[in-house]
């Protein structure tokens, strides 16, 4: 079934077509594909910051404009994007959460099994053991390796800590 004409021009059987006015399309196309074409033309302006130079181009491109109205800038701004992605250039900081590392801040692995208590007081007896024998040999030769042992002696009394706890 055929429709309905809407204006009395289509019942003659003359069909509509799109008035010609300054408001169409411009000779170039979209917005994005005129961008497109300069980037492609000027790749340095993408490793550049802004779009002032995309802008110039359009504003020459349309001499009756006194500036770019916000929609040619996101244009510009999107088109930018999307090649500054397609290149793998990475853009602005991302957002969300860093996943949880294998190791801690020290660059030991992290466990996620619990050591038995037993182990953590002979591990923590062994090591004040190897800080005693250190700390007497004496003219501060090993003294990073006493730093070293109290530290790991420290992480071995909160690990009993925190299974004292549970």
């Amino acid at each position: 079934m055929a429709r309905k004409p809407k204006n009395p021009d289509e019942a003659a059987g003359e069909t509509a077509t799109a008035p010609e006015s300054d408001n169409s399309k411009a000779p170039y196309g979209s917005k994005s594909s005129f961008f497109r074409e300069y980037f492609q033309r000027n790749p340095d302006q993408l490793k550049i910051r802004g779009i002032k130079g995309a802008l110039d181009h359009w504003l020459q491109a349309n001499p009756g404009e006194p500036e770019a109205p916000k929609s040619i800038q996101q244009a510009a701004f999107n088109v930018k994007t999307s090649l500054n992605n397609d290149k793998g250039k990475p853009t602005g900081k991302k957002r969300g959460r860093k996943p949880k590392s294998e190791t801690q801040s020290n660059g030991t692995p992290s466990t996620s099994y619990k050591t038995p208590v037993k182990v953590l007081q002979t591990l923590e007896t062994q090591i004040d053991d190897c800080l005693y024998l250190a700390r007497n040999i004496g003219s501060g030769a090993l003294e990073e390796v006493v730093v070293l042992l109290r530290h790991a002696r420290n992480d071995v009394v909160r690990k009993q800590g925190k299974h004292s706890d549970m």
